[in-house]
This record gives C-alpha cells, sequence and structure tokens, in this order.
C-alpha cells in the first residue's frame, strides 16, 4: 500500500445513479476505473495529465475535467482547480500548463484564450455543487482569484472593443490558435473567436454569480449581445471568428456547438445549430466530426484529427446540448458513440483502441483509434455529458 492509496483526495468518493441503458452504465464504470489510473498527486499539486505518462497539466483540460469529476470525486475536482489558482498571472489569466514535477506555469503568450474561462467555470461549478465541503473555505480562497480572472477578461473586451479579440504570438499551433483546437501546424486561428467569446461571456456570467458583483454579470451579458450582434449569421448559425483585418470566416464546424452549450444562442438558434450538427456530412462511425466531410477542406487524418476526424469531445459536448435542449434520442446516440469504442471486446474489436480506455480521437472515415488509447480528459467529460445532459 502506497501513501497514495490511502490520500482522501485520490478517492473515487461517490457511485453513479443507472441510467437506465446498459451500455451506457458500463461505459461509466470505465470512465470512473480510467479517472483512478489518471488522478495524481504531484510535486506541483494534484492534476491530471493531458499526455499519460507526462507531468504536463493543462488549464482547459483542468476546467472540463473537474466539471465531471463533481460527480465522482469533488476533493479532487476542487484540488486540481487549486493547483491552477496558485499559479494564476498577475494580469488574471489562468496558465496554459503546470508542469506536475516543477510547478513551473507557462502559456503561448496568448492575450485571450480558454483557459481562463474553463477554469472559472470549473471553479463555479464545484461551488455550486458543493460548496466548501471538500475544500476548507473554498469560496474565501478563490475569491479573489475569480475577482482577478473576471478582470481580466473585462479588460480583454474592452481592449477588443466589444468582443475579446486574441492576438497570435507566433506562427501558428497553439502559439496562434485560441481554441481547443490548437494543435493544427501552421494554422493561425485569432482574432474575435466564437469559441472564445462564448466561454468568456458565460464565465463572466458566473464569477458575478459566484463573487456577488454585478460587474463582472453585467459584463457578461453585454458580451453576450456583441455576439449576437457581431459573430452571429444571418440564418442562425455563428461565425467561427473574425480575423484580426475582420474578415469574416463562416467556415461550419463542430466548434459550432458553444453558442449552444454556454447558453448564448437564442432558443431557435440553438435548433438550427443541432440541427445542422445532426446532418450526415457531420457524424462518422465515432462520432461527430471536426470539420463536416462536405467542406473542401475536410481531410479525416489531418491536424491531429482537428480537420475532419472525430473526437470524442465535441461528440459528448453535442450530446449534453441535446439533452438539454429536449433532444433525448440525439443526445443517446451521440453518447453511445462514444461508448461504443470502449465496450469492444476481442470478439468485437474497435480498431486501433483498447477495451475499456476512452480513447483520443478517431479517423474521420474508418473510425480507426488515433492518438492517446486513454485521454484523461474524455472519462470526466462523458461522466459530465450523462449527469447533465442525459440526466
Amino acid at each position: 500500500m502506497t501513501a497514495d492509496d490511502l490520500d482522501p483526495i485520490l478517492q473515487i468518493t461517490a457511485e453513479l445513479p443507472s441510467f437506465g441503458d446498459p451500455d451506457l452504465d458500463r461505459a461509466a464504470a470505465f470512465a470512473v476505473e480510467n479517472l483512478r489510473r489518471t488522478m495524481k498527486r504531484y510535486e506541483a499539486g494534484y492534476g491530471m495529465t493531458n499526455n499519460p505518462p507526462s507531468d504536463i497539466l493543462v488549464g482547459r483540460d483542468t476546467g472540463w475535467m473537474a466539471v465531471g469529476l463533481d460527480n465522482v470525486a469533488p476533493a479532487f475536482a476542487a484540488a486540481s482547480l487549486d493547483t491552477f489558482r496558485r499559479r494564476q498571472f498577475a494580469n488574471g489569466r489562468i496558465p496554459e500548463v503546470v508542469v506536475g514535477t516543477t510547478g513551473h506555469a507557462y502559456d503561448y503568450d496568448l492575450n485571450a484564450a480558454d483557459n481562463t474561462p474553463l477554469w472559472a467555470w470549473g471553479v463555479w461549478h464545484h461551488w455550486s455543487w458543493h460548496g466548501d465541503r471538500y475544500f476548507p473555505d473554498f469560496h474565501a480562497v478563490f475569491t479573489p482569484a475569480m475577482r482577478l480572472a473576471g478582470d481580466h477578461l473585462i479588460a480583454e473586451m474592452e481592449r477588443g472593443e466589444g468582443l475579446l479579440r486574441t492576438i497570435p504570438s507566433g506562427d501558428g499551433n497553439v502559439f496562434g490558435i485560441a481554441g481547443w483546437r490548437n494543435i493544427i501546424e501552421g494554422r493561425i486561428q485569432a482574432g474575435a473567436v466564437t469559441e472564445i467569446n462564448c466561454l468568456s461571456a458565460f464565465a463572466l456570467e458566473k464569477i458575478g454569480e459566484f463573487t456577488g458583483d454585478a460587474r463582472y454579470s453585467d459584463a457578461g451579458r453585454r458580451l453576450a449581445d456583441n455576439i449576437h450582434r457581431e459573430l452571429r449569421r444571418d440564418d442562425g448559425l455563428y461565425l467561427l471568428k473574425i480575423d484580426l483585418d475582420g474578415t469574416r470566416d463562416a467556415q461550419v464546424t463542430a466548434d459550432m456547438i458553444f453558442p449552444v452549450l454556454f447558453e448564448i444562442a437564442s432558443e431557435e438558434d440553438c435548433a438550427v445549430i443541432l440541427d445542422r450538427l445532426s446532418e450526415p456530412d457531420f457524424w462518422s462511425l465515432a462520432g461527430i466530426r471536426t470539420v463536416p466531410a462536405s467542406d473542401p477542406a475536410y481531410d479525416p487524418a489531418a491536424g491531429a484529427g482537428l480537420l475532419g476526424g472525430s473526437w470524442p469531445n465535441p461528440t459528448l459536448w453535442y450530446a449534453a446540448a441535446c439533452g438539454q435542449h429536449g433532444r433525448r434520442e440525439a443526445c443517446l446516440y451521440a453518447l453511445h458513440a462514444v461508448a461504443a469504442p470502449v465496450l469492444a471486446t476481442q470478439e468485437h474489436p474497435w480498431q486501433g483502441t483498447k477495451p475499456g480506455e476512452f480513447c483520443e480521437y478517431f479517423h474521420g472515415e474508418s473510425g480507426r483509434g488515433l492518438g492517446m488509447p486513454l485521454s484523461p480528459w474524455v472519462p470526466p467529460t462523458f461522466l459530465w455529458a450523462l449527469m447533465e445532459g442525459l440526466l
């Protein structure tokens, strides 16, 4: 027995309910076991690496992980958020990376990215579900950091004249892409990125609720209004971004889910977006494609699957959004798409995956598993989609 075996923060402390579906119940049990293998205590604090067995902890992943972990390991969720709170930059940004063994914190010098709003969402989520139960004085400890994060988001909103506008810090990839699809070699995705603005508007609302300060909530509503006015297309879909030179990028990608998931789009527009994401060109054997097969730029494997491959993440975001908007059948379909490779057996194999593990991403045509056989951020997101989408 090791010290970690006795560490209460590293324990699974809650049981999941039955979801009324044997396959989803089994996949959820596998998700919990995947979490047991990736929840770690490092010299720098608690966290889940983005790439086992490395010790790289990522801010955006920590936010997504925390909202899922709140269902089964809330003490670990709070502790992992605290690892990033203790290394928040002076201007309020949450780092992209904390190195688990050294505590070194850094980002890619993007003035506006997703780490800060996703971390803030995780903090609000834990507090709204658990209060101070699993982390002494959680609200008091995190309030200054939440204010600092909110001030940073407002400052970037003001700097961008109403929208957060990311300025690239390099030639591409992580230095030029604001958003989750940030490992496409040579790609620049900056300016007023719809994903970043939706996350930030939602986070500001939650920071206002957490702190009791209407200044943040008011800013969040102003930002949401600006998103409606500047980033919404006439057909009810949303732009991918407005480039820094003012060019409006109307490419249709799975990133359209963000105005729905983060409560920016109207009910009417949510229906338009979910309808578009439900069309066959968006779907492969393994779930939703990052870019639909009808797009001239579609490639089922390029850019780590971010130009047309299927990542479980957006499939689960879609599932949760469908569940929240009364589309239970579509929610179940997406959940089963993510669960299927996990439930594979020798008799019913799923190429390129390991049974019982949530794979990182899949080829957009063949469905072959690519990337990490066990992706640490997918299991908690699967649990979140089940709990907050299906139930």
